[in-house]
């Protein structure tokens, strides 16, 4: 009698997780939006020097979606610019300032695999630019401190979870894996021939030449956020969430970056097409 009734409700929760056919159709919809947190980064890399460095600067975001049909498009794109600090390693130790800026642009498409009154799974692919530069801030600190950072391209797995609580509230969650890509990064403390050479000549952009390319062997990451959704009426929408990120690139010395994100922000929503 007991495992009957296990048995009923284990049937009927498959029932309500792949019924996607008996959900009322929704509309197609898009958006695009704006918003602010706060970063709480740290990084650790050897062309610079064997200490760890952390920064809390503002962050600035952009975003929009469109869904149609069974496929989910993001766009996002994010920008800080802060000092990264270090501890001093011993009294009297004359600390040079040190500029922490990064931005990157991130498209996902995503399809999703069913859909129920509960949550949507989704399941895709992504690309990711990414500039992140750490440094002195003027030519004096270039004596003293030796410029590094990462130029970045990758293609990354996509997941996503999109957990539905009526037609007002709702949370987003997604999580980004690396496969592959093309990264840049300076050699250590700038002793490498081409490097001095596009640099006194003053091309830059053949330092995008002397890249390698990434994966599992050398490029270790992983991405994901949190987010919650209000939606105010059909035309706006507000947002709060948490982003965190883990990276470990290996060449020519390893660099290690953590980030914690914090943020809040809007979305204006376009008019959406009922289907018939």
């Amino acid at each position: 009698m007991i495992k009957t009734k296990y048995l009923n409700l284990l049937l009927i929760i498959c029932f309500y997780m792949f019924m996607p056919n008996i959900v009322p159709a929704q509309a197609d919809s898009s958006g695009i939006g704006a918003g602010i947190g706060i970063s709480f980064t740290g990084y650790y890399d050897e062309i610079d020097s064997q200490i760890s460095r952390h920064s809390h600067p503002l962050t600035y975001f952009l975003n929009g979606y469109i869904e149609k049909n069974y496929l989910l498009h993001l766009f996002n794109a994010g920008f800080f610019w802060g000092e990264a600090k270090r501890q001093a390693p011993y009294r009297g130790y004359n600390h040079v300032q040190c500029s922490s800026i990064r931005g990157y642009l991130d498209y996902s498409l995503s399809y999703r695999l069913f859909k129920n009154h509960f949550y949507s799974p989704y399941i895709g692919g992504a690309m990711r630019a990414l500039i992140h530069y750490t440094g002195p801030v003027n030519e004096a600190g270039f004596d003293k401190l030796h410029p590094s950072g990462v130029v970045l391209f990758s293609f990354d797995l996509n997941l996503g979870q999109k957990f539905i609580i009526n037609d007002r509230h709702s949370f987003f969650l997604s999580l980004r894996l690396p496969f592959f890509g093309y990264a840049v990064r300076p050699p250590y403390a700038g002793l490498d021939g081409l490097w001095i050479k596009y640099l006194h000549e003053g091309t830059y952009s053949k330092f995008l030449t002397l890249g390698e390319a990434i994966s599992f062997h050398n490029y270790n990451a992983i991405s994901g956020d949190l987010k919650y959704n209000f939606k105010i009426n059909n035309r706006f929408s507000v947002y709060s969430g948490m982003e965190f990120e883990y990276s470990l690139i290996k060449f020519y010395r390893p660099r290690k970056d953590i980030i914690f994100t914090l943020n809040g922000g809007f979305t204006f929503l376009f008019k959406e097409r009922e289907k018939k």
